[in-house]
């Protein structure tokens, strides 16, 4: 008895032989996975007689790690993965979407991996001092930090849909409002005058 893909693939999940996010039936399988890296920088170093002075930054940054699975049986021709990122600038009042895309091949049992850009979400400094008498140490935060409030990523043959991965499901929705919300910011008077009441009409006179 022959079981078709779509029951092998549900029976999977139902035994967990397959993880959730890579349950998509079409040629191309999309996992999505949210990472973090950091850099460090030393601002400076010196020593001045017998003392030592050193600031170092370190900046982490959130970023999507995309991996695009060809199960097709042949090469997938013009694969697009679009991706769209949901984040909260520091200081502004409304969230802001960063976007792009890349286009390829990708030949059957082949994998395509690429990172998306980075959104700054830590940034801390610490200085350390060494002396003659002693020394010490302090970390302060230092610089912007986003908050990375979703994403999506979408994935497509030609102008066909075949794949997509969303946090959280509504996320469209969210960045429509956004969108509306900075529409009605921009048109919105940026010093509104306050309304003068109406004149008063004339008094009537009576003449004896």
């Amino acid at each position: 008895m022959k079981l078709s893909a779509s029951i092998l693939i549900t029976a999977g999940l139902l035994l967990g032989w397959l993880p959730a996010a890579k349950a998509q039936l079409g040629p191309i399988q999309l996992k999505v996975a949210e990472e973090t890296k950091t850099e460090r920088n030393t601002n400076y170093s010196y020593r001045y007689a017998y003392s030592n002075y050193k600031s170092r930054t370190s900046t982490q940054f959130t970023y999507l790690n995309v991996e695009l699975f060809n199960t097709s049986g042949k090469t997938a021709h013009n694969i697009t993965a679009k991706w769209c990122l949901f984040v909260q600038p520091p200081g502004k009042r409304l969230p802001e979407t960063i976007t792009g895309e890349v286009t390829t091949d990708i030949a059957f049992g082949h994998r395509y991996k690429f990172e998306t850009d980075g959104v700054q979400t830590d940034q801390r400094t610490r200085r350390t001092y060494a002396g003659y008498y002693g020394g010490g140490s302090s970390t302060s935060s230092s610089g912007g930090k986003a908050d990375l409030l979703g994403y999506y990523v979408e994935v497509y043959e030609g102008d066909k849909l075949i794949a997509s991965q969303k946090e959280p499901a509504n996320i469209k929705d969210q960045i429509a409002q956004a969108k509306r919300d900075a529409e009605a910011a921009r048109n919105r008077p940026a010093n509104p005058q306050p309304q003068e009441p109406a004149p008063e009409p004339p008094k009537r006179h009576r003449f004896y």
